[in-house]
Formats: C-alpha cells, structure tokens, sequence
C-alpha cells in the first residue's frame, strides 16, 4: 500500500479508537467506525453483499462500478459525487481495469430514539438519489482536510481528525438529507414500508436495532402489534425469532468490522451492542467457536 495511505489508515484508526467521529444532532446518535484508504487490484469484481453500516466513499483514482436493486452506479476519479450506500442494500462492485484503484471510505452507524425512522428515510431517500450524490464545495474541501490532517504526523492531528469527520458527516445529512432530519412524530415511513412488504420492513428495521437489549419490544411499539403477533409473523417468514435474526446480525456485523476495520475489539463489541468485551467475546465464541482476536488474525 501507499506509504502516505498506510500512514493515514493509522492516523484514522486511533482517533476512531479514541472515539472520534462521535456526535449528536437532532437526537440521532452518529459513530464513525472506520475511516480509511482502500487500495483495490485492477479489474477485482466483489460479490454481492451487504453492509451493516452507512458506506461513504470517495473515489480518487480508477474508479468503481456498483449494481444495487437494479440501479448502476459508476463513480470515478475527477467525478464530483460521492458513493452513498445504506446499510442492508445488497449490492456487487466492479473495480476499474486500468490501474489500482484508491478510495476514502467513512463507515458509519446512525443510533438514538429516532434511528428506526430516519435510517428508513435515509434508505428511501438514497434510493431516489440512485446511491450517489454530489460532491459540495463544503464537502470536498473538508475531505481535503480530512486527507491532510490524516497524513499528518502533527501532535494534534488524531485529535483534529476526529472533528472534521463529524462535520463531514453533518454537512453530507443537511445536505443530500435534509428531510431525514426533520422533526419525528412517529414512525410514519416504517409504517408505510410494513403495508407493502411486512417481512422486508421488519429485516429492515433490524439493521437498526443491531444494538439493542429488546428488539421485539421496540418493533411491536414501532409497527404497532403485539410482540407475540410479530414473533409469529416474523418466524413464519424467516423460520427464525427476532432475537435469533438479530444475533445472525450481530455475528455479521462483527465479522464484517473485524475484517474490514482496524477497530478494536472493545468497539467492535460496542457497535454490535455489547458494553463488555468479555460478554461479547463469549457471545462469539458460542457462534462461531473462536474468540474475536482469533477470528482477525485468521482473517488476515
């Protein structure tokens, strides 16, 4: 890799570490999880998968065509828009042919009272932009600072870091999603995704709830039915609880962090819902027979 790539994807790695890219707005919580420079082989083709965060993507050289529900997206260097993809959006990637791409990527979750409905207008609203919007003023200049301060050895710089991924965050959400970020009464665009398909509005809606201790409490208050009525919706279509779908998840995103990220292991647990490591490493362990340090390490 890059010298100065390595030397920002270590600079990134302990401001996140540090708990940079932490913020409050409108009642929504946002926590940057990685924040790095990914170097791709010419031609590499990636398989349709899913993400259990908000991807944020840059492209700086070669570029980067991705397949989702039908919609293509062809980001390349000199273009000025950024690659936007929500969680639980199964999509594939083909990487440019010409030479090795690169790319700055923020991964990120969106939490608090509200998240069940504004990740779902956030969806809604993605979709309707086709995964990609542009590339501000405001915004390319604060990448600009973000890749300074990145390949920076100053003192300061871990620290400085940290807040401008947050306002890159913000200015993106006021920007391209202004109406997510309206006042929420209730759960109005949830609802309405439930009439058309229950069983992918409840998947949904789980992407969110990733960590939370009561997940059929909160989706029967957010659909409005009992949760023993939408335990038994949701096995009938999956053959699964609530709680055994959302362990499923959890065990996914863990791994996807463990691989992908440089987090550590205690904001691995973190994001995935749990506040102890050592609960979380048993947790792993009873699914998947290795502890997460050894799953990292086999990754490799």
């Amino acid at each position: 890799m890059d010298e100065a790539h390595e030397n920002f994807n270590r600079t990134a790695s302990r401001s996140v570490a540090a708990g940079g890219g932490r913020f409050a707005a409108g009642g929504l919580e946002f926590s940057v999880l990685s924040c790095q420079y990914n170097e791709l082989s010419p031609g590499l083709r990636v398989p349709e998968h899913e993400h259990p965060y908000y991807c944020l993507s840059f492209v700086e050289r070669s570029s980067m065509r991705t397949s989702c529900d039908g919609v293509t997206v062809e980001n390349r260097a000199g273009k000025r828009t950024l690659f936007f993809m929500p969680p639980a959006v199964s999509h594939a990637c083909r990487f440019g042919e010409e030479e090795t791409h690169w790319n700055l990527s923020v991964n990120f979750q969106i939490g608090g009272a509200h998240a069940l409905e504004v990740n779902e207008r956030i969806a809604r609203r993605a979709e309707a932009l086709g995964y990609e919007i542009p590339l501000s003023g405001e915004m390319a200049f604060l990448l600009r600072e973000i890749r300074r301060q990145g390949m920076s050895e100053a003192p300061l710089s871990t620290e400085l870091l940290s807040h401008l991924l947050a306002a890159l965050l913000g200015v993106v959400m006021q920007q391209s999603f202004p109406e997510a970020l309206e006042e929420v009464s209730g759960h109005e665009a949830l609802r309405a995704e439930f009439r058309r398909d229950r069983l992918e509005a409840m998947k949904r809606a789980m992407w969110a709830m990733v960590r939370d201790s009561d997940p059929v409490r909160r989706l029967a208050e957010c659909f409005e039915l009992s949760p023993r009525h939408l335990n038994r919706i949701f096995r009938l279509g999956t053959g699964k609880s609530i709680k055994e779908y959302q362990n499923e998840l959890r065990i996914a995103s863990a791994c996807d962090l463990l691989r992908n990220s440089a987090l550590p292991i205690s904001l691995v647990a973190e994001a995935v819902g749990f506040h102890r490591p050592g609960l979380f490493a048993a947790f792993f362990r009873k699914h998947l027979h290795c502890t997460p340090q050894e799953y990292r390490i086999h990754s490799e």
